[in-house]
């Protein structure tokens, strides 16, 4: 591990301040991107901690180290939706490590709050090491909701080396 002097504080990285907005990051390339939130911390993991009905597209996170708890991602730690949650073209190359689960190369956890809702992830990848006790996916994972829950995984791929203690790991979705 390294520890650089700058520790990233994820956006929206408590429940009471979910980023709910629009980000683009134009194509632009994060580099460098170190976050680490310690055990203790549950609210989300990445370079957005919770999107809640918020949209992140056209951004890249490369030779990044992500750690947390609970709800770790590359490109944000949990997407919820009460209505639409979207992650388009967005791609992670790095390394991610959580001592427990919802960990994910695009988003640790992906939520409905209602049998309506859904959560798009689109034309995203991810690239290098995740590390989880159990729930970890290449693209998300965790994925929660009540019936009706829409998760959209479209045109997405990963080519992370994912070590799990449990059998709920999955190349692109962890456990359903």
């Amino acid at each position: 591990d390294f520890a650089p002097k700058n520790n990233w504080t994820p956006i929206g990285a408590k429940n009471a301040r979910s980023f709910g907005g629009n980000f683009n990051g134009a194509g632009y390339t994060i580099y460098g991107l170190y976050c680490n939130t310690g055990s203790a911390h549950n609210e989300g993991t990445g370079l957005f901690g919770r999107v809640f009905n918020g949209t992140i597209e056209h951004v890249t996170v490369k030779n990044a180290c992500v750690i947390g708890n609970q709800r770790v991602g590359g490109i944000a730690g949990s997407t919820v939706a009460s209505s639409i949650a979207t992650i388009n073209n967005c791609g992670f190359v790095g390394v991610i490590k959580s001592g427990s689960q919802r960990v994910g190369g695009i988003t640790g956890q992906a939520q409905s709050q209602d049998g309506t809702a859904t959560v798009n992830i689109n034309n995203c990848w991810s690239k290098g090491v995740l590390t989880a006790n159990t729930a970890c996916g290449g693209i998300t994972g965790y994925v929660i909701g009540t019936d009706g829950t829409l998760l959209n995984v479209n045109n997405c791929y990963s080519a992370m080396y994912i070590t799990s203690n449990t059998s709920r790991a999955g190349g692109l979705l962890g456990h359903l």
